[in-house]
């Protein structure tokens, strides 16, 4: 996957194992759901508070451990530690990383958005079956709507097992609106190039709970070092005017 330009064909329903963008676009009408389903593998509250404080490397380095999201200046991606962007969808199906937005995003009511959260093991090639970070999920939480001008915050959560340890690295963004709205979301979402493949997609788990909408995603892979096995995790979803 090139770094420097990636654009990623993407579906219109929610999260996750490989797709056509034929049958995408056929699959959008039913895409968007209501924020409720199966339980969310994950408690919230209490990973973010277990979420140390990450060790930091410069492109280039290793680490003799698998760690991820470490680079502070990785060349396609910048700071790894702010895992969580922001894309406009595209109409033609297309979107463009390197528009991503990170840190603070605005919604637009009628606008569908694509939610990235991205993954990358800086881990020894060396190590072999040790350098491998595996089970990589993510859960993303955020308010069921935002009124206009309100600021509110979206939170992201990575988990991944290294040996017989789970670890958890977490991440926000400022989020706003133009106008009173919900949200809408897909039931699948979009993975690309995880574990040497191209793209693949997988269903999530979707929760709401105290006005909040939780997604998460258990590929269940196995993340290899280096750039280019990272992962790009894409949850979609569709600002509703209220």
């Amino acid at each position: 996957m090139k770094r420097t330009m990636l654009t990623l064909v993407v579906v219109m329903s929610i999260l996750l194992c490989a797709c056509q963008k034929g049958d995408q676009s056929e699959s959008s009408a039913e895409a968007y759901v209501g924020s409720e389903s199966a339980a969310n593998p994950f408690d919230l509250d209490a990973n973010l508070e277990a979420s140390a404080e990450r060790e930091t490397l410069s492109h280039g380095e290793t680490a003799d451990h698998v760690a991820v999201n470490c680079l502070v200046d990785n060349p396609s991606f910048g700071d790894e530690r702010n895992f969580i962007r922001i894309i406009p969808y595209n109409e033609d199906g297309l979107i463009d990383l390197t528009t991503a937005a990170s840190g603070e995003f605005t919604f637009e009511p009628g606008q569908r958005y694509g939610i990235v959260v991205y993954a990358h093991n800086v881990a020894d090639l060396e190590l072999g079956d040790d350098a491998l970070a595996r089970g990589i999920g993510s859960t993303i939480s955020f308010p069921e709507r935002i009124n206009k001008n309100e600021e509110a915050q979206l939170s992201c959560i990575v988990s991944y097992q290294n040996g017989a340890e789970t670890e958890f690295i977490s991440c926000a963004m400022s989020i706003r609106a133009t106008a009173d709205i919900g949200f809408g979301v897909a039931k699948t979402g979009t993975i690309m190039n995880f574990d040497g493949q191209s793209q693949s997609e997988c269903p999530i788990w979707i929760t709401a709970s105290d006005n909040v909408v939780a997604m998460s995603c258990v590929p269940g892979g196995d993340l290899l070092p280096g750039l280019d096995n990272s992962s790009y995790m894409i949850y979609f979803v569709e600002a509703v005017a209220k």
